[in-house]
């Protein structure tokens, strides 16, 4: 939904810290995954940038998320 959120949006460059892989086992989140094949098949083209700084990115959501 957040990948349709940002299409609908007009948002066309994407940047991020946390592969989406890896926030999905930090959340126990199994439906987590890539988002740049989605915005891919989209007709207007959406640029995906990252991950950039990860191991930062990584620290936001340490011990945010309760342990399943």
């Amino acid at each position: 939904m957040c990948t349709g959120a940002i299409f609908w949006s007009g948002i066309r460059r994407l940047v991020f810290s946390l592969p989406a892989l890896d926030l999905g086992a930090m959340t126990g989140d199994r439906f987590c995954g890539p988002r740049k094949p989605l915005f891919d098949r989209a007709g207007v083209k959406t640029e995906v940038v990252g991950p950039i700084v990860p191991d930062q990115g990584r620290q936001v959501h340490l011990g945010f998320w309760p342990k399943s």
